[in-house]
């Protein structure tokens, strides 16, 4: 199999750099319609929730790296700037883009669902899987939130297909 040395130490060019961001902005619709279709059919509400925040997360790195990849290339690879953090990176694409912040219901339940995804209670086994019904963990915000970044960052970052946002499915 072919490998690619990865942590060479070559410039990428603008347009390089454009095509990372296209790549990244274009998985986070597979991480959303794997959420959806998941809950469609039945599927472990915590693997459906792991889904809904990996997607979030993917869409604010790729919103952060299109309107600046030489600032934020750096603070994403280190982690320095939100790492997993879904709350952090809602205000660091808020305050780039100048959005209103989330707020409200739609902030309480991203501060919930972020605490389970950075705890890695979403992803690994744990206690929780016992003790707390994933059911009762909310998303139906957070994901119409997800929606509403993919169409905006639709219009920002230009792919080859630019599919459409899944649609947001009835909680």
């Amino acid at each position: 199999m072919p490998t690619v040395n990865l942590s060479a130490t070559m410039k990428p060019t603008k347009h390089f750099k454009l095509l990372l961001t296209q790549a990244m902005f274009t998985k986070r619709t597979q991480f959303l319609a794997a959420a959806i279709l998941l809950k469609q059919r039945g599927g472990y509400r915590y693997v459906v929730l792991h889904l809904v925040c990996q997607g979030m997360e993917i869409i604010q790195k790729a919103l952060l790296l299109a309107h600046s990849y030489d600032t934020f290339k750096p603070q994403i690879a280190k982690r320095a700037l939100f790492g997993h953090d879904l709350i952090k990176g809602a205000d660091a694409v808020s305050a780039t883009y100048g959005l209103r912040p989330i707020s409200g219901a739609l902030r309480s339940e991203l501060e919930q669902l972020n605490h389970y995804y950075m705890e890695h209670l979403l992803r690994y086994a744990s206690p929780a899987d016992i003790l707390i019904d994933g059911d009762s963990i909310s998303y139906t915000r957070v994901l119409k939130r997800c929606c509403a970044l993919v169409r905006f960052g639709s219009k920002k970052i230009k792919t080859p297909t630019n599919s459409p946002p899944p649609a947001s499915p009835a909680p």
